[in-house]
């Protein structure tokens, strides 16, 4: 067993951030209770995507199935660009991109309500990179911090449509 110095019992304040004024900033060690600090309820829902660019799309796609024994949860081949899904612990799925340049990342996060969201994170501040587009889940924005890295927001009005279809050709295949 690990035995720390008892001088070490003043100096750490174990599970709680030192106090700002009147106001403890946490509600304890390990919790998500973030609302001491939010400014603002905050339009995200969660983290659905973690979209990667890829120059050598079959050799990734064997990489993620073989080398690190990820789930195939859906691939899509059309209008000239291939993704495909992976699971490697849940979701967030990972999506690898041949139509996307490697290397690159780009968080997508799902809100309740994409107009909503934008007009919310525009009044904050917020300038999305191009306008409102549709994937296969629904309707989508871009946006990019002040370092360039890249996040996108999504209304899932069809969630896990690719999956559904991707599903369906394999039985109709297995059939």
């Amino acid at each position: 067993m690990l035995q720390f110095p008892s001088s070490w019992a003043s100096r750490v304040c174990i599970g709680r951030l030192a106090p700002s004024g009147n106001k403890d900033l946490t509600t304890g060690f390990g919790s998500r209770d973030t609302t001491a600090v939010r400014k603002h309820p905050s339009v995200f829902k969660r983290l659905v995507y973690v979209y990667i660019g890829t120059s050598h799309y079959d050799a990734d796609c064997k990489f993620y199935r073989e080398i690190l024994d990820a789930r195939l949860v859906w691939e899509f081949k059309e209008f000239g660009a291939r993704v495909a899904a992976f699971d490697l612990c849940g979701e967030p799925y990972l999506l690898i991109a041949d139509h996307v340049p490697a290397p690159s990342k780009r968080l997508i996060y799902q809100v309740e309500d994409l107009d909503a969201a934008a007009r919310e994170l525009k009044h904050r501040g917020w300038k999305p990179a191009g306008g409102r587009f549709e994937v296969p889940d629904g309707p989508c924005m871009n946006f990019k911090d002040s370092s360039g890295n890249e996040f996108a927001i999504l209304q899932m009005t069809r969630p896990h449509l690719l999956e559904k279809e991707f599903l369906k050709s394999r039985r109709v295949e297995g059939a």
